[in-house]
């Protein structure tokens, strides 16, 4: 017998998942009552049931597609919240959409050739994010770009931190438009970097970030090399060099570009060789090129994760990321005690990174 719901019927729901959930959990209440008793479609028993995270009996072959529709609909939103209550009282989820079982699937490793596939100093590299299926979700930090890095000048060799270097000028696109534009990017990233520990730096060799010996053997420096480490980290990356494209992919979880209805393109333009390289004594820098480039990305196939990550993009979602720009270059006196600087942005809210530098011959990164 279907009922209409009462304040009476929400009144025992209310008990029944204080029941479930020691010492209540009114959140549930104000997230699913609604679906619960939504058309008057369910009884009070069902609603026991649902709460329970059971099945009512021959719900499946005796209940008409709508309301098996909309039984299922609201077990996951029960699922959900009962793992978030568990969670805030640090404990274990239990239902089969908690973080423990959610990243079972298959991960596949994809590369796609670029046409044309080198690139030389002052170039722009156009990257589209690819769509993958509807039932692949993006692994996070795995978008780069994979290339061999071939040096004009055999007397000289690149700076620390390569990956980042290259990034001279960052644009992003979302359907045409532009929401990322900074010249100075290079500048931030290696900045940023310079705040990680020795032991992440030690496993960011293919990232540019090496000991001199090993960029020198990267770069196919002629100077004479005998250190044991870089011939054996040589031996194992060559020229392979990596350019890894996380902006906004990495600051929202899951990416699902098949949900997407607008293409992300990211717009890489290349630093000219002098201001990322060194030469040997005597000699100048010639220039570099990227070769055999390729894009690099895993995805995971698993219909749980797929679907969630859906239902973000169910009618629009929001991209919240920190937005940076180059704001100028100026140069101050050693002597200044005071150094008065204008900022003047239309930005609710701001913060600044001032870098010094001091001139010198360049001889090491």
């Amino acid at each position: 017998l279907n009922i209409t719901p009462t304040e009476e019927h929400k009144n025992k729901f209310i008990s029944i998942v204080e029941e479930e959930i020691p010492e209540g959990n009114p959140s549930i209440h104000d997230d699913i009552s609604d679906d619960f008793y939504r058309d008057g479609k369910f009884t009070e028993q069902e609603v026991r049931e649902l709460v329970g995270i059971t099945v009512p009996k021959d719900f499946d072959t005796e209940s008409d597609p709508e309301r098996q529709d909309i039984f299922r609909e609201a077990l996951e939103i029960v699922d959900q919240n009962i793992d978030d209550a568990r969670l805030e009282m640090r404990e274990r989820p239990e239902s089969e959409e908690g973080y423990l079982t959610e990243l079972t699937g298959n991960r596949t490793r994809h590369l796609i050739t670029f046409n044309p596939n080198s690139a030389k100093p002052g170039e722009e590299i156009y990257v589209n994010i690819p769509k993958l299926k509807p039932d692949s979700v993006l692994v996070p930090d795995s978008m780069a770009l994979i290339f061999d890095f071939k040096n004009a000048n055999e007397k000289s060799w690149f700076r620390n931190n390569m990956g980042k270097l290259l990034q001279k000028r960052l644009e992003i696109r979302l359907a045409g438009e532009k929401v990322y534009d900074n010249s100075g990017e290079s500048l931030l990233e290696i900045y940023k970097d310079l705040w990680t520990d020795e032991k992440q730096r030690a496993d960011m060799i293919q990232d540019g970030i090496a000991a001199e010996p090993v960029r020198k053997k990267i770069s196919k420096d002629d100077e004479a090399n005998v250190d044991a480490d870089a011939t054996a980290l040589f031996g194992i990356f060559g020229t392979k060099q990596r350019l890894k494209i996380t902006k906004i992919l990495g600051d929202h979880g899951l990416y699902a570009p098949y949900h997407s209805a607008n293409d992300l393109q990211y717009v890489i333009t290349l630093p000219q060789a002098s201001e990322i390289m060194n030469a040997q004594s005597g000699e100048t820098v010639d220039g570099y090129s990227l070769e055999n480039l390729e894009l690099e990305y895993e995805s995971i196939e698993n219909m749980n994760l797929a679907r969630k990550s859906e239902n973000l993009y169910g009618s629009e979602r929001e991209l919240s990321f920190e937005h940076a720009t180059l704001m100028k270059k100026t140069e101050w006196d050693k002597s200044l005690t005071i150094v008065n600087e204008t900022v003047n942005l239309p930005r609710r809210s701001m913060k600044a990174v001032v870098m010094l530098f001091t001139e010198k011959t360049p001889t090491d990164s």
